[in-house]
């Protein structure tokens, strides 16, 4: 077995020879260097296993064996002996290598995808700059063309800084006060205010930041010393900035204030008219009632005034009314008004006389020799002529004791006149109560309109509507009470007394329901299908709550077209609550009925509160209608209102057209609707058949 042994280290090692080194692989000697250093040492086979264990003897027997010199047989031995450890060292330093090729290969790929990421956010910068650039360059385009369009603006257009100093204006502000954009730039909003109204003006201006929003009719100065009028809508910016809108509403405000002074003031003497009067006369007996403070109506005619005119002339007798108006005027206290209603009569207000009937009595009685006396005194008229003379006559009545209707007051004053001339004139009469007699006829009055409706003795005539070529466009529904076995009595004689009892609630419930019935007759004929009804609403009636809910179920309860249906309004009745006016009025015009200003002209309030109100249409008055052919005030009152209404986009309705020439006159100036007696009276729906056949069927 030691022979064998050793024959096959001895194989093995041949390898090793010189004479075969050439032959020897690299891989081969490492295969054998591995083999000899695992399992040669551990052979139990050798026989000199202890001897192997010591270098130098291994290294001496293995050249004796081989024929090979000692030290080549030394250094292959140390060679095997350190070729594990070598191994050992190269797989640990292999190992960290590939350890760090694996780390190295990791931040590789971590690189690429950093870099990866990288393009991706570079690709998505890259657009969001485009957009950008894009967005800017909008932005730009866009401003430039708001700020043409803000220079091009027909208004003054503006921007405060938050000191008040002007950021941006345009050309039509410039124009406006005189100043070049150059100098208004650097000047503040408070330079251009007016003297007289600087302080409110500020005050306007400081409260829109906390407003948001605020309008307002300012007096502004131009660079020449002059003022005008200007309307200023502002609203606030953010930045403490304040934008603001600027019309010069000058001519506009002028306009306003001459129609205003036509419609209210008389012509002639400049005292406030009876439509002045009426509202003055309400306004004082409210005051009244509250303070508890008594008041005086005075009506007042001049004695044979007619002898004057026709012996002297008219332009003589108008100089008379005029020195009449200006000694009245003397003879009352600030607060009382003095008023012409028409020829020579004149009507006076006088308030807070007394808190007691004694009191304001003795007051009144003061008051009324004073005017007596003054108005008795000669009037230089004409030069070269003796100066008139002309006396009074005076009736008078209390109010504020208790609640009086206008007409009631009016009235009372009236039949005391008449009293006074009764007594040979030149005296006045206080209202007693032996005239009661015609109050107690009106309380008569009130209990037969209340049989007359629980007996349906009230019917609806019918006056046609027609437009500029004479065609029926529609009709108004207008109420008429026939009592059995008498003449047919006008609303004129019992509205008035109607709605002072409160009846004309109920009154004007019947006239709606009669008049959608009739409506929907209409609407079953071809010919009378889009015939127009026009329905007069009183102001209690509006003003109560379920009005709106009353009319929606008529509607359903007729199916009628709303669209043809019309409301007369007066303004007494859209003033009264106009919040809640307005609000009924959008809620109504939401099912396509129409509003139709009723007697539009007469009321004080009606060019302050037209564009405020959803109106479609407006009716002038035939009080303005009547004289319009010869009285100039008339006529410049209708062409004011035709050019307003046109304006604000309303269409217009002249009532009472009696003659050709009125109606030519209308139709020239821009109306193109028209009613009266010119084109029909009021007529039963049979007779109103005769305009449009088949309509009472």
């Amino acid at each position: 077995m030691n022979v064998d042994i050793h024959t096959k280290v001895r194989k093995s090692l041949c390898l090793f020879t010189l004479l075969r080194w050439g032959r020897v692989k690299w891989s081969q000697l490492l295969f054998f260097g591995l083999f000899f250093a695992l399992f040669g040492p551990v052979s139990s086979g050798i026989s000199q296993a202890e001897s192997l264990a010591e270098p130098q003897k291994l290294a001496t027997l293995v050249s004796t064996a081989l024929g090979v010199e000692h030290s080549l047989v030394l250094f292959f031995l140390y060679a095997v002996i350190a070729l594990p450890l070598l191994l050992v060292f190269s797989i640990w330093w292999l190992l960290r290598l590939r350890k760090r090729a694996q780390r190295l290969e990791a931040d590789v790929i971590e690189a690429n995808l950093s870099r990866r990421e990288l393009l991706r956010k570079n690709d998505l910068l890259t657009i969001e700059f485009s957009r950008r650039e894009r967005l800017e360059r909008d932005l730009r385009a866009n401003e430039e063309r708001y700020r043409s369009y803000i220079e091009q603006a027909p208004i003054g257009i503006f921007v405060l800084r938050g000191n008040d100093e002007f950021a941006l204006l345009n050309s039509a502000l410039s124009q406006m006060t005189g100043y070049s954009k150059t100098e208004l730039s650097t000047m503040k909003l408070a330079e251009l205010f007016s003297s007289d109204t600087s302080k409110e003006s500020a005050t306007f201006f400081e409260n829109i930041h906390q407003q948001d929003s605020s309008e307002k009719e300012i007096t502004l100065r131009k660079k020449d010393g002059s003022v005008f009028i200007s309307y200023i809508h502002a609203i606030t910016l953010p930045g403490d900035s304040v934008m603001g809108f600027c019309m010069d509403i000058t001519e506009r405000k002028r306009a306003e204030e001459k129609i205003h002074h036509l419609a209210f003031f008389d012509a002639l003497t400049a005292l406030p008219n009876r439509r002045r009067l009426l509202d003055r006369l309400r306004q004082a007996t409210s005051n009244g009632v509250q303070e508890h403070n008594l008041g005086a109506l005075l009506m007042m005619d001049l004695d044979h005034f007619k002898n004057l005119n026709d012996t002297l002339g008219h332009d003589v007798g108008d100089r008379l009314l005029k020195q009449v108006g200006r000694r009245l005027m003397d003879c009352v206290r600030p607060d009382d008004t003095v008023s012409r209603v028409g020829g020579d009569e004149f009507v006076i207000i006088l308030e807070r006389l007394g808190k007691n009937v004694a009191a304001a009595t003795r007051r009144a009685d003061e008051l009324v020799k004073k005017i007596q006396s003054a108005v008795s005194q000669l009037y230089p008229l004409t030069p070269g002529r003796p100066d008139y003379y002309i006396t009074s006559s005076i009736g008078l009545t209390l109010f504020g004791d208790q609640d009086s209707s206008i007409d009631a007051l009016l009235k009372k004053a009236d039949v005391a006149l008449y009293e006074a001339k009764k007594r040979g004139r030149n005296t006045y009469r206080f209202f007693s109560p032996e005239m009661q007699a015609s109050i107690d006829d009106s309380t008569s009055l009130v209990d037969a309109l209340r049989r007359a409706l629980h007996n349906n003795e009230f019917t609806l005539y019918y006056q046609p509507q027609v437009n500029a070529v004479g065609r029926v466009v529609g009709a108004e529904a207008l109420l008429r009470w026939t009592p059995p076995n008498a003449d047919i009595i006008s609303p004129l004689t019992f509205i008035a007394a109607a709605e002072e009892s409160g009846l004309i609630v109920p009154i004007g419930d019947w006239v709606i329901v009669q008049g959608f019935r009739q409506l929907k007759r209409w609407q079953q004929y071809v010919e009378t299908k889009d015939l127009k009804l026009s329905i007069n609403v009183s102001a209690d009636q509006f003003h109560q709550a379920d009005f709106v809910a009353k009319i929606f179920n008529g509607i359903e309860q007729f199916d009628i077209d709303p669209t043809l249906i019309t409301l007369e309004l007066t303004e007494s009745v859209v003033l009264q609550r106009v919040d809640q006016a307005i609000e009924k009025m959008l809620e109504l015009k939401s099912r396509g009925i129409s509003f139709s200003l009723d007697d539009f002209g007469t009321g004080y309030s009606s060019l302050s509160y037209l564009k405020l109100l959803p109106l479609d249409q407006v009716k002038i008055d035939s009080s303005f209608v009547r004289d319009i052919s010869f009285d100039p005030d008339d006529a410049a009152i209708v062409r004011a209102i035709l050019a307003m209404s046109d304006s604000l986009g309303l269409s217009v309705i002249a009532e009472g057209v009696e003659t050709q020439v009125q109606r030519e006159f209308l139709f020239d100036h821009g109306c193109l609707h028209y009613q009266g007696y010119l084109f029909g009276r009021p007529v039963p729906i049979e007779n109103f058949s005769a305009h449009a056949s088949h309509a009472s069927k």
